[in-house]
């Protein structure tokens, strides 16, 4: 084999491991998307407090919460850029929560609550209050 041949495949290898190591950092832990009494930010060694959608790199995490009715659900911005927390069907809007800022809300409610950002509406999630 001669050595241009060799460093061409080298180069797609490196490429290909690159890639590979920057979706999983990127995506994290996809099976954990729901959470019921405790979560975390999608790094298991920084725990978060039970009821907290934590909002990093344009995602709620996790996507689904479920909570008891009368429960406190608190979004903390962890991305640098502000976001909010509007309900689909218009029943509450947190306002605009700058990067590190944290909102709150207590479900009185029964029921499934859909939400997204309405800056990036591609950003949605949902509370389930039972």
């Amino acid at each position: 084999m001669n050595k241009r041949l060799m460093y061409v495949i080298i180069g797609i290898v490196v490429v290909l491991i690159l890639g590979v190591g920057g979706y999983f950092a990127l995506n994290g832990n996809s099976a954990n998307n729901s959470s019921s009494g405790s979560n975390s930010n999608g790094n298991n060694n920084n725990p978060v407090p039970a009821g907290t959608v934590v909002i990093s790199q344009e995602t709620f995490k996790p996507g689904t919460i479920t909570v008891n009715k009368g429960e406190t659900v608190t979004w903390q911005n962890n991305d640098s850029i502000d976001h909010t927390v509007v309900a689909d069907d218009g029943s509450f809007d947190l306002g605009t929560i700058a990067g590190g800022a944290k909102v709150q809300r207590t479900f009185d409610t029964v029921g499934t609550f859909k939400y997204h950002c309405s800056i990036h509406t591609f950003m949605k999630g949902m509370v389930i209050v039972k």
